[in-house]
């Protein structure tokens, strides 16, 4: 089942086939009229769209696709300009808008600084000097514009992707993450067989810090907690909180033995923190190893039964199931 669209591909879609449909009538009546070269020109545009359409749905790759569209309208535009004169600058406002929106805005700069360098023989050639400056002046403020309105939208997508999967208090994964997460090393493991475990956490007696202390008290606990586990970790494992107190870290390329060893050693660097041992805070935990043919909520569930054990124990341990 192929994964969701991302935004950048509905884009190229979305532009490479409106272009294509809205040269496709131009290109009749050129061609009704005999104008040879301006029929090469939309025939040459409208194959480009057609082929990044077809590129980008087939493969879902962009990159590419982006940077020869709009390097193709560009050239288009130009040679249009050239052919027929000033009555075709209107077409480079519409190409400016696109160009920002198919490849980074740094390469998009670029790309639109070389057609208006590249412009100006040909501007000088159809227009006077006022038509000439307005051009110019109307398309930088144009390209400025665009520029600042794509850079927000794409931090404020950098910041809802950020709080889609991240825990606004600890910083670590969510649950949402976690589970897709999950997904994707179960298909893994069901591919391609490597050892990958996770460890299923609980803070003892938290319930008991929130009641005495209050919960800005237990959140600075949990924080502290996660400032732990993210420190000690390594950079190919994945933290999460998957739910008031309890937090999970998967492991890949570890046996039960590597995750238990870890598990540990969390459990050691929790009791050496004299933050958190203001509130004696320990934490209990359960690891397990994946097993092949099992779910993700199975194998976190095996997890889960270890660190009720650990609990039931005598809590402040770790158990592999």
């Amino acid at each position: 089942m192929r994964k969701q669209r991302t935004a950048e591909e509905y884009i190229l879609l979305s532009l490479s086939g409106i272009l294509s449909l809205a040269i496709l009538p131009f290109w009749f009546v050129r061609f009704a009229a005999s104008e040879w070269t301006m029929t090469a020109l939309d025939s040459f545009a409208i194959a480009i769209m057609m082929a990044a359409f077809a590129h980008v749905y087939v493969t879902g790759k962009t990159n590419l696709a982006g940077i020869v569209v709009s390097v193709s309208v560009m050239i288009i535009v130009w040679a249009s300009v050239y052919v027929k004169g000033q009555g075709q600058l209107f077409w480079a406002y519409p190409a400016l808008v696109a160009t920002f929106f198919l490849v980074t805005l740094r390469l998009a700069a670029v790309i639109v600084s070389v057609f208006l360098v590249a412009m100006i023989p040909v501007v000088l050639l159809h227009a006077d000097l006022v038509l000439g400056g307005a051009f110019y002046l109307t398309v930088i403020a144009n390209s400025a514009a665009v520029y600042a309105f794509v850079y927000r939208m794409q931090e404020q997508q950098k910041l809802l992707s950020t709080l889609a999967i991240r825990d606004p208090l600890t910083g670590a994964g969510n649950r949402r993450a976690m589970e897709e997460k999950l997904v994707e090393l179960v298909d893994l493991q069901n591919r391609r067989v490597s050892e990958v475990s996770l460890i299923f956490m609980d803070l003892d007696n938290f319930k008991a810090i929130n009641d005495k202390f209050g919960h800005s008290e237990g959140d600075e606990v949990l924080v502290q907690l996660a400032k732990i586990v993210a420190e000690r970790i390594r950079s190919t494992d994945t933290f999460y909180r998957y739910g008031g107190e309890e937090f999970v870290v998967l492991a890949e390329n570890t046996n039960v033995t590597g995750v238990l060893k870890l598990a540990e050693e969390l459990r050691t660097a929790v009791q050496a923190c004299k933050i958190l041992q203001l509130h004696h805070v320990s934490i209990s935990s359960g690891c397990a190893q994946y097993q092949a043919g099992e779910t993700g909520s199975e194998w976190v569930g095996r997890a889960d039964a270890a660190m009720f054990q650990a609990k039931d124990e005598g809590r402040n341990l770790s158990r592999a199931a």
